[in-house]
């Protein structure tokens, strides 16, 4: 019998993704997983100079701006925690 060996090789790649790509991989993350994102968002200490740039940007559609508006309703939770 012919004994095969294994080894494992680190290999980094680097694919850059477009805003749009990242949005259809957030859409596929479970509940849990969108908390965390947004809790890193959150601990960055950056994301209010971050937002208002972003509001800023003629690139910004009414889509975009529909989302932000959205995300800001529901930040504030819908039952009461215990």
């Amino acid at each position: 019998m012919k004994t095969i060996l294994e080894r494992t090789i680190p290999i980094q790649v680097r694919i850059p993704l477009s805003g749009a790509e990242i949005a259809e991989l957030f859409w596929s993350l479970a509940e849990i997983e969108q908390c965390d994102f947004f809790n890193r968002l959150g601990s960055e200490g950056r994301l209010v100079f971050q937002l208002q740039a972003v509001t800023d940007c003629n690139r910004l559609d009414q889509n975009g701006r529909y989302a932000m508006t959205r995300i800001g309703e529901y930040a504030t939770p819908t039952t009461d925690k215990p």
